[in-house]
């Protein structure tokens, strides 16, 4: 098997370091209330059901949610409403997902990074028009990277019309770049970037400095910072100048959203307190994009005072004000913890206990009322339940 291994430009991985200074976050204690999202629908997914995420699978324009775990369901909106659609059961653990048309037929395929698999591997799904599943030709595809794979983005990283996969190889610190043929074949097994230490647990990606040209935000966790690779449109990286940035804390999730409306992308973590080395509290960092790529903290960043072992996060305008919310997890208490966005950043994280073993979560505007509704998935039920916040 040909293996390849390709350094980021101007970067050894084993010679960064972050240059940190301590982050001493101020938030006053968190305040615990009975009702800040009330329940409107739930549907039946599958036995055992973790990550979700919405991603308009079927291109009609309407989020649609995935149900990974142990299984995946596909769960479609119809005109704000869900209703299940196939289950694929041919998985060890679907771990995180990216729509695209990988074989250029004008219909999206779903690629699933498959945690805990025998062998480093994503399987790519196609998509029948009622919600049908099937493998495509080829799927699974073995990628080089170690043990297994986390997570995954399909972006056309050289700009050739064919959409790539990256996926990563954390234990190495190093991310996987996947080439799309554009007939749902890969350039396999992939080649290997080098990049900060660690990149756990998840990649995302956007434009981060106004180009034109898809880039990579990876966690940098050995350092509790951010990284910012800019693609240069031919498959290639570049860590942005001053990456990577100090955050706070270990690495569980990172999300990409425009948190101050200015148009730029920002990053949005959330730092498990079993997942430091330094700080031993959950936290949620919210760093800004000066529009180049460069990252700072918001004011008021650092915000503690979250659920314990607080894990996923979601953001989305709940409330309909125009400004990005967030809603994290924690895992002991299966308790969200909600912070509204505000003129001069986010408020102070309100707190509310679920009833249930709670998994995942994701946020999306299903109906087209300007108001993102919560998702949460629960082990025990198998089921996906719809959750809306209580108007003021």
């Amino acid at each position: 098997m040909l293996r390849r291994r390709l350094s980021v430009l101007a970067l050894s991985s084993a010679t960064v370091a972050c240059a940190c200074t301590e982050v001493v976050p101020t938030d006053p204690p968190a305040a615990r209330v009975e009702s800040l999202f009330v329940p409107r629908t739930s549907v039946l997914a599958h036995a055992k059901p973790g990550e979700l995420r919405a991603l308009d699978v079927d291109a009609d324009g309407d989020p649609d949610i995935v149900v990974g775990g142990t299984s995946l369901t596909l769960l479609m909106n119809d005109g704000g409403e869900l209703r299940a659609g196939d289950t694929y059961t041919e998985l060890v653990q679907a771990m995180d997902f990216a729509v695209a048309d990988f074989d250029e037929d004008g219909r999206n395929e779903l690629a699933i990074a498959e945690h805990d698999a025998p062998e480093p591997r994503f399987v790519v799904l196609r998509v029948g028009a009622a919600g049908e599943l099937e493998p495509m030709p080829g799927s699974p595809f073995v990628v080089d990277a170690t043990p297994h794979l986390h997570t995954l983005a399909a972006i056309d990283l050289d700009l050739d019309g064919h959409v790539d996969i990256v996926t990563d190889s954390w234990p190495q610190s190093r991310l996987v770049l996947v080439r799309g043929l554009g007939d749902g074949r890969f350039e396999l097994p992939g080649t290997q970037v080098d990049i900060p230490e660690v990149p756990m647990q998840n990649l995302a990606s956007a434009d981060m400095n106004g180009d034109g040209r898809a880039d990579i935000v990876t966690p940098a966790h050995d350092t509790e910072s951010v990284s910012v690779l800019l693609g240069d449109g031919a498959g290639s990286l570049r860590l942005v100048a001053g990456a990577p940035f100090a955050s706070f804390g270990g690495f569980t999730t990172l999300r990409l959203a425009d948190m101050d409306g200015d148009g730029d992308t920002d990053v949005v973590a959330t730092h498990r307190s079993d997942q430091s080395t330094d700080y031993k509290v959950d936290a949620l960092s919210v760093l800004t994009n000066d529009g180049a790529g460069v990252l700072s903290h918001a004011a008021g960043s650092p915000h503690t005072g979250l659920p314990d072992r607080s894990n996923d996060v979601a953001v989305a305008d709940f409330d309909g004000d125009g400004r990005a919310d967030v809603v994290v997890l924690g895992e002991t208490e299966s308790e969200v913890g909600l912070l509204l966005g505000g003129a001069d950043g986010l408020r102070p994280v309100q707190r509310q206990l679920l009833d249930g073993r709670m998994r995942g979560i994701t946020a999306a505007d299903l109906d087209g009322d300007g108001r993102a509704e919560l998702l949460v998935s629960e082990f025990g039920s198998g089921r996906v339940h719809v959750l809306e916040l209580l108007a003021e």
